[in-house]
């Protein structure tokens, strides 16, 4: 798991204050540059979910790819940024 946040930045042009929470898939492994899993970022305001993300990883974790998460029905995002 991997946790960072930002709360120093001018929410005026980006993002919220946010947390961003990372889970990694098993196999992990810190050398590499992409690791398999999801990531989830959250409002620090108001804690409701901004962003739902697929971490892919290639095989040699040199690459990946961020695909959105499919969420279930009554799951929705936060669209006010």
């Amino acid at each position: 798991m991997l946790v960072t946040g930002s709360w120093y930045h001018d929410e005026k042009t980006s993002l919220p204050y946010y947390l961003d929470v990372r889970f990694f898939d098993p196999g992990y492994d810190p050398k590499r540059s992409y690791n398999a899993g999801h990531e989830f970022l959250f409002n620090l305001h108001n804690a409701k979910l901004i962003d739902a993300t697929v971490l892919e990883a290639t095989k040699s974790g040199d690459g990946g790819q961020r695909t959105a998460l499919k969420l279930p029905p009554g799951c929705s995002l936060n669209q006010e940024r």
